[in-house]
């Protein structure tokens, strides 16, 4: 069997095509078949009645039924040819009806006529623009595909072409800091321990990025969700961090929204985990709470850690972009990334208002329902600019 060319696409395509037109073709007979009948009974019914135009009125079904066929030269001359008929029997009426009268009407019929026209040329226009409306959106589900192949690619790179040789470089310094343990000094001891460090962090971003390309709305799985019972579940993963940290967690009754719940955990246990990380010498303590607005809901999640640098407030939410106070804290920039992504596959939007040193509000918002054309726009977007993000980032030194 031989394989399917390049050439292969091309020819379906074609032949869809083809087989389209002649669809079109044998479907528009009867339609130009039923104008060219209506205009023949009005026509004949036009020369028969005396002194009169009450016929000629029928002819403004005529446009409504030659748009059927889509062809708009077909509308105009069909259009065209009922006018011209309308007059045609003006010279054939019998005396003795004044000519005033047969001019004035017969004006009147073609002006509703020509009106008819216009009515229907808009219509078309109206069904032009929404066809090219889904055509837009069905080339950005073909974008969303191609960057979530795009992001599969990156991850499939991420997880077989560097876990392998981190882990080979791993066990290598474990290996050597064993065979040196006792026989080395101070400064020697702190390179192993800093290689294998690393090595620990080069693997935690392996996996958040891993996590990072999973997330997308073919994956999405949108159900009922119980607010509250997320947060329990993020809290009770989260529980070794707050104890260490004493971190005290608040909130407000939270509401059911529709969502894909291991998501929205996700979600909620970045924004938690970054404010227990981002810490300040007080306390840590978080509170989360939701205002119902119009067609969305508006959640907040607060603390009182470092704050953050207004000019850094777009920044932070871009694949390893960090703010210039969290450089003294390790962190990898894909959190706040995940976070953004997200909200956006739900059809909503994050930001942040902080001051350095004031702590920080993050909010996000869920839309009421949620629509798939939108988070799939807004998501077709940001994965093309974020996936362009990763692989040029990749290609130097990661932040730290």
């Amino acid at each position: 069997m031989q394989p399917e060319g390049p050439t292969q696409p091309l020819r379906d395509e074609l032949l869809r095509t083809t087989r389209t037109v002649a669809t079109k073709k044998s479907t528009n007979l009867p339609i130009v078949a039923a104008c060219v009948a209506v205009i023949a009974v009005l026509f004949t019914a036009d020369v028969l009645t005396p002194r009169g135009v009450t016929p000629t009125i029928g002819y403004c079904v005529v446009p409504l039924l030659a748009v059927q066929t889509g062809r708009r030269r077909f509308i105009v001359a069909m259009t065209g040819l009922c006018t011209v008929l309308t007059w045609v029997v003006h010279f054939l009426e019998p005396p003795g009806a004044p000519a005033w009268m047969s001019l004035v009407e017969r004006s009147i019929v073609t002006g509703v006529l020509w009106l008819s026209f216009v009515l229907v040329w808009q219509r078309m226009n109206a069904q032009n623009e929404l066809a090219r409306q889904a055509q837009v959106l069905e080339d950005l589900n073909r974008e969303l595909r191609r960057s979530n192949q795009e992001l599969d690619a990156f991850a499939s790179v991420a997880s077989h072409d560097i876990r392998g040789p981190l882990a080979t470089t791993g066990m290598l310094a474990d290996l050597v800091a064993s065979r040196l343990a006792g026989k080395t000094d101070q400064d020697c001891a702190q390179w192993l321990s800093l290689i294998q460090s690393e090595i620990q962090r080069m693997h935690s971003i392996v996996e958040k990025l891993l996590e990072y390309s999973r997330f997308d709305a073919d994956r999405l799985g949108v159900v009922e969700c119980e607010c509250e019972a997320i947060l329990a579940t993020v809290l009770d993963g989260l529980k070794a961090d707050l104890t260490a940290n004493s971190a005290q967690v608040t909130h407000d009754p939270l509401p059911r929204v529709k969502g894909d719940p291991m998501q929205l955990a996700v979600l909620l246990q970045n924004l938690i985990g970054n404010a227990i990380k981002y810490r300040s010498d007080a306390q840590p303590k978080i509170h989360l709470s939701v205002a119902a607005e119009k067609d969305f809901w508006r959640f907040s999640v607060e603390d009182n850690g470092i704050g953050i640098d207004p000019s850094d407030a777009e920044r932070i939410f871009r694949l390893f972009e960090r703010g210039e106070g969290s450089k003294s804290t390790k962190g990898s920039g894909i959190g706040l990334a995940t976070c953004k992504k997200i909200v956006e596959l739900h059809g909503g939007r994050i930001w942040v208002e902080s001051a350095q040193g004031r702590g920080s509000t993050f909010y996000f918002t869920i839309a009421h329902t949620y629509r798939l054309s939108s988070a799939i726009s807004t998501a077709a977007k940001q994965g093309n600019e974020q996936t362009k993000s990763a692989a040029a980032s990749s290609g130097g030194s990661l932040p730290r």
